[in-house]
C-alpha cells in the first residue's frame, strides 16, 4: 500500500515537471506530453485505501452520534 502510494506521489510530482517544462517551452517547437505510467494494481489499491477510509469515517461518525 505504501508503495502504490508512493508511485502516484512520485508519477504526480513528475507529471507537474513535465507541465511546467512544457508551458516554459520558448523553442516554438510543439511536443506530445509523455503519458503518466501508473499501472492497474497500483490505482486500485489507492481506490481501496480511500474506500476503506471513508468507511471507516462514516462509521465512526455514526458511532459518536449514535452514543
Amino acid at each position: 500500500m505504501c508503495a502504490a502510494s508512493f508511485q502516484v506521489m512520485f508519477e504526480g510530482v513528475r507529471s507537474i515537471i513535465e507541465d511546467v517544462g512544457y508551458f516554459r517551452n520558448v523553442t516554438g517547437y510543439a511536443y506530445e506530453k509523455p503519458p503518466v505510467d501508473i499501472n492497474p494494481a497500483a490505482i486500485s489499491i489507492m481506490c481501496i485505501t480511500i474506500g476503506k477510509r471513508y468507511y471507516l469515517i462514516i462509521f465512526q461518525f455514526l458511532f459518536l452520534f449514535d452514543q
